[in-house]
């Protein structure tokens, strides 16, 4: 999951809601987008996910299984739960993202998590003329 920005979360929140209920929909579901989110949002315990699961369940293929684990999975990862804040896990993510900033080496543009590294790797750049593996094996991947 690469977030980039809050804009983009919300975008693909909508996608996931037009999935949702086009999924509901074709399995004729007795429950509506409006439940899928209320379950999301209100999970408590380790199989609350597969609560989610269930409400599509009509006895399908693995093939359909799998389209409906992969959808619920993004509608998880993508819509607020009320232990997060109100947040989705993928806002928590870009909320950490946001707050761990990176160091650039400005000689080879390798990014640390830590200034000492980004310093190192600058300086044995600058003298070198080359990359140290030393000290790149702890440049963010």
């Amino acid at each position: 999951m690469e977030i980039e920005s809050k804009q983009q979360i919300l975008e693909r929140r909508k996608e996931i809601e037009q999935e949702l209920m086009d999924m509901l929909k074709e399995t004729k579901s007795d429950f509506t987008l409006d439940h899928v989110r209320e379950a999301i949002f209100h999970e408590e315990d380790n199989d609350d996910m597969m609560k989610v699961v269930a409400m599509f369940d009509r006895g399908g293929d693995a093939s359909e299984l799998s389209n409906v684990l992969e959808l619920v999975t993004d509608a998880w990862n993508y819509f607020p739960h009320k232990v997060l804040g109100g947040i989705s896990p993928a806002e928590k993510l870009l909320e950490h993202q946001s707050q761990s900033p990176l160091y650039e080496c400005p000689e080879c543009k390798l990014k640390y998590q830590e200034k000492k590294w980004a310093k190192a790797c600058e300086a044995w750049c600058r003298e070198h003329k080359s990359c140290n593996l030393e000290i790149t094996a702890h440049a963010e991947k």
